[in-house]
């Protein structure tokens, strides 16, 4: 895997634009200021996610054509026509971000604590490592897929009580 890519930090940036606390938090009508419905809200996640299995499967369809070119690769060729490592990003960004949710997006002095660990390993980190030793530093365990498959839709969501 390469040292940590464009790629994480971009999922890992743009992954709580789509939730729905989030959402419903900040989308305001530009004049009255009224909030956005919450049928509308709650219309918007499912939106993200359909044929979300389907979107995967093309992508590992991708990931296995790359392995069957790497295994056949011949010097002064490209080696690639699918950068398998945006996936493997993608789980460590979903699984970065849960961190956050599992604390309570409302849960200020806690989100400062995970902020503040964020910002002393991975984006300190981020280059000086390989991304797992990274990731385990932050997380002090091994990456899991269950944030990426539920972002997919391939995992039911966590509603916050």
């Amino acid at each position: 895997m390469k040292p940590w890519t464009s790629t994480y930090f971009s999922f890992s940036l743009s992954n709580p634009a789509s939730l729905g606390d989030i959402i419903m938090s900040i989308a305001k009508h530009y004049e009255t200021g009224e909030s956005l419905p919450e049928d509308v809200c709650l219309s918007i996640i499912p939106a993200r996610t359909f044929r979300g299995g389907s979107q995967l499967l093309c992508q590992l369809r991708y990931a296995g054509v790359d392995l069957e070119l790497h295994s056949n690769y011949v010097p002064g060729r490209p080696e690639s026509i699918y950068d398998i490592d945006q996936r493997w990003a993608e789980v460590l960004a979903y699984d970065v971000f849960a961190a956050f949710e599992e604390a309570g997006l409302d849960n200020d002095q806690t989100l400062r604590e995970i902020g503040t660990r964020f910002r002393e390993t991975v984006l300190a980190l981020g280059g000086g490592k390989l991304p797992n030793e990274v990731f385990l530093e932050f997380r002090g365990r091994e990456p899991l897929p269950d944030s990426f498959l539920r972002y997919n839709g391939l995992l039911p969501a966590i509603i916050a009580a």
